[in-house]
C-alpha cells in the first residue's frame, strides 16, 4: 500500500514515523530516531525499501539509510549543481538524481544529467545526460515516410491516369445522387468506428488515434493510426457487400449500388475495389467533389454509386 512519513528535523538529530494508508486511514509505526545533521539543501526520501536522506558536498552526493540507531552509508555519485531526488515507484530499489549539467557539457549532452541508483547494492545504473527517447524510433519513422510517399504517389498515378471508360451511369427507380455532405458524414461515422475499435485493440482512445496523439506515448500505440484505414477497408468491404451500405451510409440513408441496370448488389471483390481507394488513398476520395458524376476513381473501377431515395413528389417535382 501507500506510505507517507512524518518527520521532525532538528540540530544533529531526526525523528520520524512511518504512516501505512489503508481503508480505515493512517496506521503509524513507533516512532524513530536517528543521531545525523541534515543539511538545509539535503533530501528525504521514503520508498518501499525506508527512508532515505541524499546530502550534496564538492559535487558528490551520498546517500544514506536512515533507521533507527544510526545511518548507513548506501552510494556515492558524483552529480552537478541543483540535484533533486526522484523516486521511482514503478521500479523498486531505484533512485534518481536529477542535476544540471556543467556550462561545458551543456551543448554536448543538453542542460541536464541524471544518475540512476541502486537503493540495494549501492551501484550506479546510469550516469550521464538525461536521454530522451523519441515517440517514433528512427526506423518506424523512415517507415512511415516510406509508406506516405508511397501513398502520394499512388493517388497522383490515379489522378493523372485516364478515367475508365465511361459507362452509363443508371439509377435505380426512385433513387437520387447522395449529396456530399450526406456521404461525408457518413464517411465521417465510419471513421470514428474505425478510431474506436483501433484504440481498443492498442489500449487509447479513438481522439489519440485521430489526432495523433499516440505518436507521443512512446509504446506501440502508434499502430492503431495505420490499423484504423485497415479496418475501415475491411468494414467497408463486407457492409457494403452483404447490406450495400457502412454503418454510417446507413444512418444517412444512402446506399451502394451498381450503376448498371440488372443486379444492383456490387459484390465483394467491386467493394473491396472501391473500399481500397477510398481507405487507402483519402485524397482521391476528396476529388468525388468536383466530379460530375458524384463519383470517385473508387466507385469508377468498381462500377458503383452511392445514392439516396426519393419520394415519387420530390422526384416529379424535378422532372418538371
Amino acid at each position: 500500500g501507500e506510505r507517507l512519513a512524518l518527520i521532525s528535523i532538528e540540530p544533529g538529530r531526526v525523528r520520524w514515523s512511518i504512516g501505512e494508508l489503508g481503508g480505515d486511514g493512517v496506521r503509524w509505526s513507533s516512532a524513530a530516531e536517528v543521531a545525523d545533521s541534515l543539511g538545509r539543501d539535503d533530501e528525504v526520501f521514503l520508498t518501499r525499501e525506508g527512508l532515505f536522506a541524499a546530502s550534496v558536498a564538492d559535487g558528490r552526493a551520498s546517500i544514506r539509510l536512515l533507521r533507527s540507531g544510526g545511518s548507513m552509508p548506501i552510494a556515492e555519485v558524483e552529480v552537478g549543481p541543483s540535484v533533486r531526488v526522484v523516486s521511482l515507484p514503478a521500479a523498486r530499489g531505484r533512485v534518481v538524481l536529477l542535476s544540471r549539467a556543467d556550462e561545458d557539457e551543456v551543448r554536448l549532452v543538453g542542460p541536464y544529467r541524471s544518475a540512476e541508483v541502486s537503493l540495494i547494492d549501492g551501484s550506479v545504473l546510469y550516469e550521464g545526460p538525461v536521454r530522451r527517447d523519441l515517440p517514433v524510433s528512427p526506423n518506424e519513422f523512415r517507415l512511415l515516410a516510406l509508406g506516405l510517399l508511397g501513398l502520394m504517389a499512388t493517388a497522383l498515378v490515379i489522378c493523372l491516369r485516364p478515367a475508365p471508360e465511361d459507362r452509363p451511369v443508371v439509377l435505380p427507380e426512385g433513387t437520387a445522387l447522395a449529396e456530399p455532405s450526406r456521404r461525408f458524414a457518413a464517411s465521417g461515422v465510419d471513421l470514428l468506428i474505425a478510431a474506436v475499435i483501433a484504440g481498443r485493440l492498442y489500449g487509447v482512445g479513438p481522439i489519440q488515434v485521430l489526432t495523433f496523439q499516440v505518436l507521443l506515448r512512446g509504446d506501440e500505440s502508434w499502430q492503431a493510426i495505420p490499423m484504423t484505414p485497415v479496418i475501415g477497408c475491411v468494414i467497408g468491404t463486407l457492409l457494403e457487400a452483404t447490406l450495400g451500405g457502412t454503418i454510417g451510409k446507413l444512418l444517412s440513408q444512402c446506399r451502394v449500388v451498381s450503376s448498371e441496370p440488372g443486379n444492383r448488389s456490387i459484390g465483394l471483390l467491386r467493394s473491396l475495389t472501391r473500399n481500397v481507394v477510398k481507405w487507402a488513398l483519402p485524397p482521391v476520395a476528396v476529388l468525388a467533389i468536383g466530379d460530375r458524376s458524384g463519383r470517385h476513381r473508387g466507385d469508377a473501377m468498381a462500377r458503383a454509386v452511392v445514392v439516396v431515395r426519393v419520394d415519387a413528389e420530390h422526384a416529379s417535382d424535378n422532372d418538371g
